[in-house]
């Protein structure tokens, strides 16, 4: 016989003033109620239980959640409905300002907010110097500046590209021996 097709027990476990601490589902009242008492804290509390049988595993399992969801036992976790929260409010972000395409040259700022991505992306596209982001124009100090035209008529690669691997160089063929 499968299992799907045993019969399965529903049962129900109440402490002394007869709240609903868990209900559960078993076809071995013995061993599921050893495990409970070796694993659970709450299993001292259980003081009456009740049992109803059903012809098969997924009848049993049907009702465990219909049992969960509608008479809220207090330990049970699965198919325990979760409390509604609180939508998170959004705010709508601020415009990004725009580069100023007349400076004589641009920051990592200005760039990130051509581009319309974070100023950090631009600072890993240059830590990481794949060609993600040209050489820069001049370096005042430790900052490196662009020209606005360098950065307008550079062409990014797309998503997907493998920035990773270099161009590889032909190798010139062996010279032929005479």
């Amino acid at each position: 016989m499968t299992t799907t097709a045993e019969r399965t027990a529903l049962y129900r476990f109440f402490d002394t003033e007869g709240a609903l601490l868990y209900v559960g589902i078993t076809k071995s009242f013995g061993q599921r109620w050893l495990n409970h008492s070796r694993k659970k804290p709450w299993w001292p509390q259980v003081q009456s239980h009740t049992a109803e049988w059903f012809k098969s595993r997924p009848e049993a399992e049907a009702a465990e959640k219909q049992a969960v969801v509608a008479e809220r036992p207090l330990r049970n976790v699965v198919h325990k409905p979760r409390p509604q929260r609180a939508p998170v409010p959004r705010s709508t972000p601020a415009p990004q300002a725009q580069a100023d395409e007349n400076a004589d040259y641009w920051t990592v700022a200005d760039i990130a907010a051509h581009w319309r991505v974070a100023t950090q992306t631009v600072r890993a596209y240059r830590s990481r110097k794949r060609g993600e982001l040209p050489d820069p124009d001049h370096v005042y100090g430790r900052t490196p500046l662009w020209r606005p035209a360098t950065i307008i008529g550079f062409e990014r690669p797309g998503q997907g590209a493998r920035t990773d691997l270099h161009d590889k160089q032909t190798h010139p063929t062996p010279k032929e021996s005479s």
